[in-house]
């Protein structure tokens, strides 16, 4: 058994390590870069320390991990490879080194050049590393109670709203910093919610379904097609943004990950590989309706001629005729997502000649 006082200097390291490995606080202990020439390793004091543990339960207890800190790369930004607090460069090069095209913008925020005021360094418990809730970061620097934002959020209080949902926390992209694509009837609050002056200022003034209806009647299934995609009746707001968003129809996140979301083992299929090519990139809606369709699993159009819109009909010749029900029926030989199988075969070909 090792001696008392190793154990005490052994756990001491490990503290150390994990308070400069990450608070989840939004501003931790401020690193110093060291630009130059790095100083020497304590080999005394490193040589026995194992950095994986923390690692393991930092993954744990962590819903995002910052890759380099996942890999046990720390050699990426810190002087030493077992991290240890100084830096190769400012926080700022660091990050432009893996994000510049991410952050990017044409009037860059005025807070986004200060990467560690906003993204924890190391881990965190909210997409994009974000060190807190959203909105009690944005109002670090912006009052929500002050006459500007009150104006322009037309007297509706923000002051508990998500502000990146509507706005891009990097730059401007719009008026207002707003997101790339905004939804044309946001402009006005009133258009959707009750006025401001009432208790609830937020609420609808009509169910969901019906005050999306109201400017999009064609995209309700509801009274043309017998098959209604669950998700569409659980509400728009499952698969859109009500009021901003930097990607086309208003998607809350990229197509293959909204549907991705609600059907894993089709997504954990289309990454088996070899994958399917629209299910691969998250192109569903090539053979799927979003909202509503008149043949089952929403398909667009039905087999074969769904298939061959983009595949020649390979089992058609005279050294090549399958029975009709294979011809007519492509997904009883192929998982129209991904089967792991050469082909996107079902089962083994072996199997699928006999």
């Amino acid at each position: 058994m090792a001696p008392r006082s190793e154990q005490r200097r052994t756990r001491a390291i490990a503290l150390a390590a994990i308070a400069a490995a990450g608070a989840l606080a939004a501003c931790g202990p401020k690193v110093v870069a060291w630009p130059r020439t790095p100083p020497p390793e304590r080999p005394e004091r490193l040589a026995d320390f194992d950095p994986q543990p923390l690692v393991a339960r930092s993954l744990e207890r962590a819903v995002v991990v910052h890759p380099p800190f996942r890999d046990n790369r720390c050699g990426s930004c810190h002087v030493s490879a077992r991290g240890g607090g100084m830096l190769l460069a400012s926080t700022e090069r660091l990050c432009d080194g893996c994000h510049a095209e991410d952050v990017r913008r044409e009037r860059p925020h005025a807070g986004a050049r200060a990467c560690l005021g906003c993204h924890s360094r190391h881990v965190s418990t909210a997409p994009g590393r974000i060190a807190g809730p959203a909105a009690r970061m944005c109002r670090r620097c912006h009052d929500a109670a002050a006459r500007k934002l009150v104006r322009a959020h037309q007297g509706y209080p923000v002051d508990a709203a998500r502000c990146t949902r509507c706005h891009d926390p990097h730059g401007r992209r719009a008026d207002g910093g707003l997101r790339a694509h905004v939804h044309r009837p946001a402009r006005r609050c009133s258009n959707c919610h009750v006025a401001s002056s009432e208790p609830a200022p937020l609420a609808l003034i009509r169910p969901e379904r019906e005050t999306c209806g109201r400017c999009h009647p064609h995209a309700d299934p509801r009274a043309e097609v017998p098959f209604e995609h669950a998700a569409f009746g659980a509400g728009c707001s499952v698969c859109h943004e009500p009021h901003a968003s930097d990607r086309p129809h208003l998607l809350v996140a990229a197509e293959g990950a909204v549907c991705g979301g609600c059907h894993p083992e089709i997504a954990a299929r289309a990454r088996a590989g070899p994958p399917h090519p629209p299910a691969a990139t998250g192109n569903c809606h090539a053979c799927h309706s979003p909202h509503g369709a008149e043949r089952p699993m929403l398909l667009v159009a039905g087999a074969p001629d769904l298939c061959t819109s983009c595949h020649a009909r390979w089992h058609e010749g005279e050294d090549r005729a399958p029975s009709g029900r294979d011809n007519d029926r492509c997904v009883y030989c192929h998982d129209p997502h991904g089967s792991g199988k050469a082909g996107l075969l079902r089962r083994d070909p072996r199997v699928v000649r006999r």
